[in-house]
């Protein structure tokens, strides 16, 4: 089945430009809010967006743009950007001489970000990788003060990316509202492989949370069951293809592009019947799956048809997904994922530093939800934040309950 992004995605090599200094270091601004909404584990890969729509080259390892996704992603993880809040297209682009596609992101940068620091660590991926910097206009603001950045990106005259660097901003609560009480969704991945060690220190958790676990796993329906007598959520943890799959492989039974529809759905039948008692989906990996139309509109067909009651979480590991307008489609209800507490093993992540932007933008918007994994330090974070949010007045609260739903889950259909 072909792929959303093999329509409009070119192979090409560059060399990093050398004659502008600036742009190669307000890359790093770019970048750095950039890659960081595609991780996961592995993290997505929004440059690959930057493809042409005429191109017949598949996307090989080893390309410009799998080295941008993994030079990039080591530095970006950090920028603690909200997922949840970035606006992006794909323009079709004709000029006289060529057709291509040119991918435009919109990225709200947190306040209390430092530009020159995301420049400094993405100028240097950046000079790795071979990314050009087109153009570099600043937009202006109050008198004396920069609205921001948009930053035209190409690999060599062709214009892949266009990008909107803007500080985010606090929506003013209307007349004589009051701010709700903030409330927080910790999100646990890929359990199912363990009962004990981190496993089993995520069970005591002091607060309800919610475990992605994926089906089939030695200890799957084992750590299902005893989540949920300690009070926690469940949810299905299904695999999926990146776009980064040379280097990172999603698992068994993970749903691919390279695959014909029939064969994607009796995988999918096979998660959705291999975990009881959840009460919503997400994906595992999967940057490629999550920003094609065809193949989401596949799964979440499926997850409706099989419990018309269950969620999506959309773990945003590509500024390109396409999970909410398919979910409208298929009348499935989608969550977002906010803000990754950590990064895969080659990134070194604070995860205390994470749980505090967690809090930041559940304040602002009233409701977050952080995606951690099993690691010692993201663990440790977790527990430090509970304790300080319930003094502080934060709820932390499942994905059923912020999705209005009831946690405990009848037996999916065999």
């Amino acid at each position: 089945m072909p792929g959303f992004f093999s329509k409009v995605l070119e192979a090409a090599r560059s060399s990093v430009s050398l004659r502008r200094l600036f742009g190669a270091l307000v890359i790093a601004g770019a970048g750095a809010s950039l890659v960081a909404l595609a991780r996961g584990n592995p993290w997505g890969a929004p440059w690959a967006a930057a493809r042409s729509a005429t191109a017949s080259t598949a996307r090989a390892p080893g390309t410009s743009f799998e080295r941008i996704d993994r030079a990039l992603s080591r530095v970006l993880d950090e920028s603690g950007i909200d997922r949840a809040a970035i606006k992006s297209r794909i323009i079709p682009v004709k000029t006289d001489r060529d057709s291509f596609a040119r991918a435009e992101l919109d990225l709200p940068i947190p306040q209390v970000t430092s530009f020159t620091q995301l420049n400094a660590g993405i100028a240097r991926a950046a000079q790795e990788a071979g990314v050009t910097v087109l153009d570099v206009i600043e937009l202006s603001g109050h008198p004396g003060v920069s609205a921001g950045l948009e930053i035209t990106l190409g690999l060599g005259e062709r214009e892949t990316h266009r990008l909107k660097l803007q500080r985010e901003t606090i929506p003013a609560l209307a007349g004589n509202e009051k701010p709700a009480k903030p409330r927080i969704a910790l999100v646990f991945d890929d359990l199912g492989a363990s009962m004990s060690g981190l496993a089993r220190e995520l069970l005591d958790l002091n607060a309800p949370v919610t475990f992605g676990v994926i089906a089939g796993l030695k200890y799957s329906n084992a750590f299902a069951e005893s989540a949920r007598a300690h009070g926690h959520d469940v949810i299905l943890h299904i695999p999926m293809e990146p776009y980064d799959r040379s280097d990172h492989d999603p698992g068994r039974n993970a749903i691919l592009h390279e695959l014909d529809e029939m064969e994607n759905l009796r995988r999918l039948q096979a998660h959705l019947n291999g975990l009881a008692h959840y009460s919503g989906v997400s994906n595992h990996m999967g940057s490629r799956v999550t920003s094609d139309p065809a193949l989401m509109s596949l799964v979440l067909e499926a997850v409706r048809q099989h419990d018309r009651s269950l969620f999506f979480l959309d773990s945003r590991t590509t500024p390109f997904s396409v999970v909410g307008q398919e979910g409208r489609r298929a009348g499935v209800p989608v969550l977002v994922n906010n803000l990754f507490l950590d990064g895969p093993k080659e990134v070194e992540v604070d995860a205390r530093a994470q749980t505090a932007r967690v809090e930041e933008i559940a304040r602002r918007r009233g409701r977050a939800i952080a995606i951690g994994h099993l690691n010692q330090e993201t663990v440790e974070a977790a527990r430090e934040a509970i304790d300080r949010w319930r003094n502080e007045g934060i709820a932390v609260v499942t994905l059923s309950d912020m999705a209005g739903k009831d946690k405990e889950r009848r037996k999916p259909a065999s």
